[in-house]
């Protein structure tokens, strides 16, 4: 995705979720960019294989940050 489509995609959710991606920063802390799309890509019900083909992130990268971000948002 190029970053027009993540500023589309922050929108969207901030949009159905207000004040989601401001509550990012609230439960992670200062975030990497590829933290903020994983949990975004994770809200709208995306797979683990999906986040991966859509970050071009490795498959233990996302695992990694799937499972440090669902620890941080109780999910």
């Amino acid at each position: 995705m190029q970053p027009k489509d993540w500023r589309q995609l922050y929108a969207a959710i901030d949009e159905l979720y207000p004040d989601f991606c401001e509550e990012i920063y609230q439960k992670l802390g200062k975030c990497k960019k590829t933290d903020k799309q994983i949990v975004c890509l994770l809200k709208i019900g995306l797979s683990n294989r999906q986040i991966e083909n859509i970050t071009d992130v490795s498959h233990v990268t996302v695992w990694r940050n799937v499972n440090k971000i669902k620890n941080a948002f109780g999910w």
